[in-house]
């Protein structure tokens, strides 16, 4: 078996903004066979305890995450990892 080692990226992460929308929904479209749509995205977003986050590489996109703040705990909805940046700590980062 082949181990296969990637180099961690240095990842940025910041609030989600209106003109990342097409880079988020490229990334849902290629991680999920049952992709949230644009609507999906902005329904979710309305929701007063809905926050948004992206992960950059350098002036790129490289992931999203949404969540719920709820009362006692963090729910996690929606996740999604660009596939050249995967298995370089930007889940990991959106997530810490």
């Amino acid at each position: 078996m082949t181990t296969i080692y990637t180099q961690r990226a240095d990842v940025h992460i910041r609030w989600l903004i209106n003109r990342d929308m097409p880079a988020v929904m490229d990334i849902e479209n290629d991680s999920f066979p049952f992709a949230w749509n644009r609507e999906d995205f902005t329904n979710a977003l309305r929701q007063r305890n809905c926050m948004a986050m992206v992960a950059e590489i350098g002036d790129q996109i490289a992931g999203f995450m949404l969540y719920e703040l709820h009362l006692n705990r963090l729910e996690i909805t929606n996740i999604g990892v660009h596939p050249d940046c995967r298995r370089r700590g930007v889940g990991s980062s959106l997530i810490a």
